[in-house]
Parts: C-alpha cells; structure tokens; sequence
C-alpha cells in the first residue's frame, strides 16, 4: 500500500485543523463522522467511445454486471454523505474495502493516495469558492472499466469534465478511469490559483496600506491574510505529495499515457504550493514594511519635537535671564532692564537666535 501526505503545522491565531469524530475503541471501517452532512445523491454514467448515457446507479451486482456490459467504463458519483447505508452498500457492491468507505464518510482526511491492489483509491481536498480557502473531500477509487467518485458538497460540482465527456472529446471517453481522475484532480489543482491571483491582489492592496503606516487595522488584516495561506499550505503540500506518489507508484491501474498528465497536474501543483509560500513570505515581509513605516514615521516626530525643544533652549534662556526680578537701581545689575526698547530689543534677539539655528539645522540637512 502506497500513502502519502504530509500533516499540517499548528499556530496559535490560526484555522484549527479538521479533527475526525472518532469514538476511541470502535473497530476499523466504522463510520463516526459529524452531522450535518448533505443529502445523498448517486448518478451514474456509461461511457464509451461513440456516447455518454445518464443510466439508473447498480441496485445489486447483476444489474452492475449488466452495466459493465454495455459501457467500457461506468462513471458512478456519489454527492453529499449523509446516507452511509447507500454509501456503504454501494461501496460493497463495487467491490471497496470497509476501510476506503470510512474514509470517505469520515471526512477529515488528508490528500493520499492507496493502493488496495484490485483498486486505487484517492482524497483531496476541493475549494469551495475562490474567496476562502476552505475546502471539502473529494475522492475517486477505480478499478479497471469502473469509477466511484465522493463528493461531501454539490457545488463546485465537476462540471467541466462532464461537459468535456458530453462533448465528445475522444480522450476523456477512451482512456479508462484513471484518465478521468487525472482530468478531475486537475480541476481540483487549477481551481487554487484563482484564489491564489486575489490573494496577491489583495497583497498589493495590503502593501500601499502598510507604507501608508496610517491605519493600524492593516496590522489584524495582514494576520489574517497569513492564518488563510497557512491553511492553504496544509492543503496544498499533501496533495502535491499524493500526486508525486500517483506518478510514481507502480500499478495498472495508471497507464503510462496518463502518468504523462499526472505529471504536469503535479507541476501545477508544485507551482500553487509555491505560490502560496511566497505570499506567506509576503504578509511577514509586509508586517516588516509596516513596522518600519510607523517607525519612520515616529522618528520624524521625534525630530521635529527635538527640534522644537532645541530651538527654545536658547530662548529660554534670554527670557529667563531678563526676567530675573533684581533692584533695578543697583549699578550691579543688567542695564537693559531700564532701556526704553530693551524688551523688542530681546524679542529680536530671539528670533535672531532662531532663525540662526533653523538655518543651520537646514545646512546640516535635518529639516
């Protein structure tokens, strides 16, 4: 059995991880998942070379028998997990182990990859939207000339690959199931970088907001951006170690056609990853910019006060100099104290202090 995976870093502030329901003692293959899952809805699909057909999903193994018969691969999807009865009784009919249906009702797993030898079997984790990076599981088990796909949400459904097999594309309909799969976990792969590309708009954004050192709120909104790239690595990292197992692990069930194709689902999945460690490296560089900005910005406040106190320095001491109330009449004391113009005469020569001390500040390059 071939796994891979790698689990995610824990940060205090952060989006806690996905924890199984799971009861400590029950036996393996039990389903112990949370509530709230959505209702169960099984489509099925035949396809061949020459047609696509919505067909009636196997209620026993002679009617799948039949099925087989008619298409060279049967599509079989299976939405929303509330049902683990149909789920578990469509996993026996397809011939799953007890162990790849509790994963799949379990819905807390990370992206791997397993080889149960008459069958392979894959999670991911699929965004919602391109605005969160929240994700559900996905995941496909197949075996030769037959596909079963979980999907724990409706929506995004796999709309493009079921417009791809009804538009006839020949690929899609003569390559087997594990060529289906690659064109589903791409979807899955491509549909990151939409939510990557506002990622570093709003980055930008974030940037001219933090050299403005203006609004402290940027300070919450930059962690904030970083807690979601964080959850955006622990996805991505797993699935692109899936992926790199799928395109190495020895089995029949993957042509040598479609590793080809795995490969490059496997580079974008590498360039995603990239990307979102990048932008990480960005919301601690941005963190960064703006402390220095604020800093900067303290220190012009610091000059200009300094300046200030630096300036009435020497005033200070002119006007307390000839504000000492002494006897006017002594010969020892200030005889500018009985001069008629003796009070412009100081204010002059405090604002020709000043403005000497302007100018050389100015001279010296600190104003």
């Amino acid at each position: 059995m071939a796994s891979s995976g790698n689990p995610g870093r824990r940060h205090r502030g952060r989006r806690r991880g996905r924890v199984p329901a799971v009861r400590p003692g029950s036996p393996p293959g039990i389903h112990t998942g949370p509530p709230g899952a959505e209702p169960t809805r099984v489509t099925a699909r035949g396809i061949a070379p020459d047609r696509v057909e919505v067909i009636e999903p196997p209620r026993d193994a002679a009617d799948l028998a039949r099925i087989r018969e008619r298409f060279p691969l049967v599509w079989i999807d299976v939405c929303g997990m509330a049902d683990a009865e149909t789920i578990s009784a469509l996993g026996r009919l397809a011939g799953l182990h007890p162990l790849v249906i509790e994963d799949v009702l379990n819905g807390s797993q990370r992206p791997k990859v397993e080889d149960y030898d008459a069958f392979m079997f894959v999670v991911a984790r699929r965004l919602g939207s391109a605005d969160t990076p929240a994700t559900h599981q996905v995941a496909f088990a197949w075996t030769d000339g037959l596909l079963v796909s979980f999907r724990e949400r409706g929506e995004p459904a796999f709309g493009p690959i079921v417009e791809r097999l009804e538009r006839g594309r020949p690929r899609i309909r003569t390559s087997g199931p594990d060529y289906l799969v690659y064109a589903m976990l791409d979807l899955v792969v491509d549909e990151y970088f939409p939510l990557l590309a506002k990622v570093d708009e709003r980055l930008d954004v974030l940037e001219s907001r933090a050299l403005a050192a203006d609004d402290a709120s940027v300070v919450g909104e930059i962690h904030g951006l970083r807690a979601e790239l964080a959850e955006l690595r622990r996805e991505l990292w797993p699935l692109r170690e899936a992926l790199a197992v799928l395109v190495r692990h020895d089995t029949q069930l993957v042509s040598a056609d479609t590793r080809v194709f795995l490969r490059d689902c496997l580079d974008h999945a590498s360039q995603a990853l990239e990307l979102a460690v990048a932008a990480r490296d960005g919301c601690q560089d941005l963190m960064g910019a703006y402390m220095s900005a604020v800093s900067n910005r303290m220190n012009e406040v610091m000059k200009v006060l300094t300046i200030i106190a630096t300036i009435f320095i020497p005033l200070g001491f002119v006007a307390g100099l000839y504000g000492m109330n002494f006897d006017t009449s002594s010969p020892w004391n200030m005889p500018e104290l009985r001069w008629r113009y003796g009070y412009p005469f100081a204010l002059l020569v405090m604002v020709g202090i000043a403005g000497a001390m302007l100018a050389w500040f100015r001279r010296r390059g600190w104003l």
